[in-house]
């Protein structure tokens, strides 16, 4: 399942359970710093990247892998 199909997934559950989701990914948001590694492979993806929106979404990614979630 890609991304996409899960994002559509969510966006079809109920609001209780949509809830829970966002909740969830809060608490992973906040968590630990990423890798070098996972820095490393976000780094090659946005070098890579021709598209703006997806392109500050992976430098979103990397600032906050590098300096933690507040």
């Amino acid at each position: 399942m890609t991304a996409a199909q899960l994002i559509g997934e969510i966006g079809v559950l109920p609001l209780a359970e949509r809830r829970q989701i966002m909740s969830f990914a809060r608490r992973l948001e906040s968590e630990e710093s990423l890798t070098p590694e996972e820095l490393g492979a976000l780094a090659e993806k946005l070098a890579d990247c021709q598209n703006e929106t997806v392109s500050q979404q992976l430098q979103d990614e990397i600032l906050k892998g590098f300096y933690g979630q507040a």
